[in-house]
């Protein structure tokens, strides 16, 4: 069995010095407070002309301006393009997404249900289809299942 999803985990953090990890972990909370909280979000909306005073009120040391294409409409065009290079701190978050989605993808395919073990997966899939078809709402959403085999 291979491991490479492990072992691009691991690269992930031992590639960067303990300057850029910190960085990445303040980019971190500035992007989940950006996704999760929209008093954050209502707040840097108002602050348009001092965005730094949001994040220092919230503990967070990166400066919006800093990292435009990562929050501002006008500026979210550059992400994961050559054109956000004046931004070095939203390239290095752009650099760490496409990182977590490689191990995502690696994880998938290490974790191939099909191949490892093919009665589970046709099981699982048979429980995928079993919800699909009871446990779907008419507005198209569906709850939320654990299926534990003993």
């Amino acid at each position: 069995m291979t491991h490479a999803a492990a072992e691009h985990y691991r690269q992930i953090f031992d590639r960067r010095t303990p300057e850029q990890l910190c960085t990445l972990s303040h980019l971190k909370r500035f992007m989940e407070r950006l996704v999760g909280d929209v008093e954050f979000r209502r707040a840097l909306a108002e602050a348009i002309a001092t965005p730094r005073a949001v994040t220092e009120r919230y503990g967070i040391k990166v400066d919006p301006m800093e990292v435009l294409p990562l929050w501002r409409g006008g500026y979210q065009q550059y992400s994961f393009k050559p054109e956000s290079a004046p931004w070095p701190q939203a390239v290095m978050w752009d650099e760490y997404l496409r990182e977590m989605l490689r191990h995502r993808d690696l994880l998938r395919d290490e974790g191939e249900m099909s191949t490892i073990n093919p009665r589970f997966h046709a099981w699982y899939e048979r429980q995928i289809r079993r919800c699909n078809d009871q446990a779907s709402a008419e507005d198209g959403s569906q709850a939320t299942f654990l299926f534990r085999e003993e």
